[in-house]
């Protein structure tokens, strides 16, 4: 289900059998889960006292088209400066020159917080804050080239690891063994800190699963 929030899931004798996203239910042979995997909780067992309480940390993003080149090669930087606002920057054209018109910059300052924190709730504040730590760590030249600034915001970014949240994962992946048919994946689906290569290897190696039928 794309695009969609799943707000019921149905499962009967070691299977799941569909899900629902309040208007219409999906059935299939094979439910690949990649939402967090304490949402799947919630939705299966509905038991609030024997949750996992398994946790992630929120993210705001703000993306910004400059009409400059960015001054560096790094397509990413971390940032443990507390004078820096945001703990990570990256430069997507930087990955490949199709993610920007020539001589363009798109850049991403991603900043962890707790949902309903302040910057969660009112990014926008922030914004020149950003611009100006930008433009001190030098990845901005000019502020005037600053063409547009889009804030995206991402709920489930990383999983905590808190003191303990390992055998509260494997109790928790131990309860949802017993259906067959279901399959997590993915960062939030397996409460797994992957990278993007990770994740392409997962993928791979579930289709490679479903074509055998998941057998062997």
């Amino acid at each position: 289900v794309n695009n969609a929030e799943v707000l019921h899931v149905e499962a009967k004798e070691g299977k799941i059998v569909s899900v629902s996203n309040g208007k219409a239910a999906f059935a299939a042979d094979y439910f690949i889960w990649t939402a967090p995997i304490t949402i799947l909780e919630d939705l299966i067992y509905k038991d609030k006292a024997s949750a996992s309480n398994l946790d992630y940390i929120s993210m705001v993003f703000f993306n910004i088209s400059i009409n400059e080149r960015a001054p560096t090669e790094y397509r990413w930087c971390y940032f443990v400066d507390p004078d820096i606002f945001f703990p990570r920057c990256s430069i997507s054209n930087l990955f490949s020159g199709q993610n920007s018109p020539v001589g363009k910059t798109a850049l991403t300052a991603e900043i962890t917080c707790r949902k309903n924190s302040e910057i969660w709730n009112h990014p926008q504040k922030y914004q020149d804050r950003v611009i100006n730590d930008l433009k001190k760590i030098g990845f901005i030249k000019d502020i005037s080239n600053i063409e547009n600034i889009h804030i995206e915001k991402l709920e489930y970014a990383y999983p905590i690891y808190r003191l303990g949240y390992r055998e509260k994962l494997i109790e928790l992946e131990d309860r949802l063994k017993r259906y067959s048919n279901l399959v997590l994946s993915g960062r939030q689906g397996t409460f797994w800190y992957c990278n993007m290569d990770h994740c392409v290897e997962q993928g791979i190696d579930i289709a490679d699963g479903l074509v055998r039928g998941l057998n062997e």
